[in-house]
């Protein structure tokens, strides 16, 4: 239905000023799946904050309604400017973009960040250049994702904002007085944290009203967030701190607090050791208490499997990675509420998606 729906669009486009998106989403908050129609107007807030003052855009999304969404905003937009877009998804990615990115030299990039970062392979020097601003949205954009962005767009200056396709723009645009991960929330949306535990990190809850018609109270939309104390140099009184998705990029279980970014920090101090990684963690009932188990699996490009691998990489995790703020994988297999880590070595490279789920909670 999306295929015909985007053909339709750029065959026979329509003639009215709205756009309408209808979007069915998974139903994270634990109940039915939601279905959204959503109507994009001109001057619509979402519109004017990623869309001032672009003139030679390019969108990358590995998935084509969001495609379609963006390319959507720019139809809508009354100035009649004449801009030339550039919608791209993984399956354009070949030798055959670089002439069209040459020939295009767009001013921005909007999209999922590993695009962006996918993307600049095929960017000759000279296209590189004339990037001023990446607008980064989908996926979380962590430290090391905004280096790296930093680094192969060094002209641009690098936004995200926080937003489900739900219920739109959940933060503003990215406050130039905060650190990577920190937002302010958007217009007329309220958030609350559920049952933040002793970091103050809990379930995010989300209020607001979808373009003045329906209302959406206390949503939870999967992620993991905390707030953060004072009021911004810019004003804002209120801050929050995305930590990332419940049971994958965040797991609370057996009395310890899994954050994937922890588990990337020690892969870092493991480079030497391997290449790629993927986390799994459950929790099983020993005599009445609940105990974690973590299971890692490791690969190496080489192809390499060197005699002690395993037991290296499970001292080095044992000893460096920290389940609470102070207490290491360690200390926790000590008072008997983890297992020892279980490190395997894997063949074949880990598959690529747009998001790679690194640690996953799994449920027996």
């Amino acid at each position: 239905m999306v295929n015909a729906i985007f053909d339709d669009f750029l065959f026979a486009p329509p003639h009215d000023d709205i756009t309408r998106i209808i979007r069915m989403t998974s139903g994270t908050t634990g109940r039915e799946p939601m279905m959204v129609l959503r109507e994009l107007q001109d001057g619509s807030a979402n519109q004017v904050a990623w869309f001032t003052d672009v003139e030679r855009p390019l969108v990358c999304f590995s998935q084509l309604q969001l495609r379609s969404i963006y390319v959507s905003y720019f139809r809508v937009d009354r100035t009649k400017q004449g801009s030339p877009i550039l919608a791209i998804d993984s399956a354009d990615l070949t030798d055959d973009i670089a002439p069209l990115l040459a020939d295009l030299a767009p001013d921005q990039l909007m999209g999922f960040p590993h695009m962006a970062l996918r993307l600049a392979d095929y960017f000759s020097e000279s296209a590189v250049s004339t990037v001023r601003a990446l607008r980064m949205t989908g996926e979380p954009l962590d430290e090391s994702l905004h280096a790296m962005l930093a680094k192969r767009f060094p002209a641009a200056t690098i936004r995200s904002q926080y937003i489900m396709a739900e219920i739109a723009s959940i933060s503003a645009m990215t406050c130039a007085y905060l650190p990577v991960r920190r937002f302010h929330p958007a217009d007329h949306v309220r958030i609350e944290i559920f049952e933040p535990d002793e970091t103050g990190a809990g379930d995010l809850l989300v209020s607001t009203v979808i373009h003045q018609r329906v209302p959406v109270s206390r949503y939870r939309v999967g992620d993991v967030a905390r707030l953060v104390d004072g009021v911004c140099r810019c004003g804002e009184k209120t801050t929050f701190e995305l930590l990332g998705r419940r049971g994958y990029d965040f797991v609370k279980i057996a009395g310890a607090l899994l954050v994937r970014d922890d588990f990337d920090r020690v892969a870092g101090l493991c480079a030497d050791l391997f290449d790629d990684y993927r986390a799994e963690v459950r929790e099983v009932e020993q005599n009445g208490t609940l105990c974690g188990i973590l299971s890692l699996r490791i690969y190496r490009d080489d192809g390499r499997h060197p005699a002690g691998l395993e037991d290296e990489v499970a001292a080095r995790y044992s000893r460096e990675l920290f389940l609470s703020g102070t207490q290491t994988l360690d200390e926790f297999v000590t008072k008997g509420l983890f297992m020892p880590i279980a490190v395997s070595v894997v063949t074949e490279p880990f598959p690529s998606k747009h998001k790679n789920v690194k640690l996953s909670f799994r449920s027996e």
